[in-house]
């Protein structure tokens, strides 16, 4: 939500949130993947899929 709504950069989140950098993509992609499967979108692979395509932004 910080990074797609409010436009933070994952180096912001990480000083809000602590951790790594890495820890907060991993958040992120995780949180989109379970976001794909609450509104049943997609199988398993599609959100690794959108991502790679850039059809999804993950940075």
């Amino acid at each position: 939500m910080m990074a797609e709504i409010m436009g933070f950069s994952h180096k912001e989140i990480q000083k809000i949130q602590g951790g790594t950098v890495t820890g907060v993509k991993v958040r992120i992609f995780r949180a989109k993947r379970q976001l794909a499967k609450i509104l049943g979108v997609g199988g398993k692979n599609s959100i690794a899929e959108e991502i790679s395509k850039g059809e999804l932004h993950y940075e």
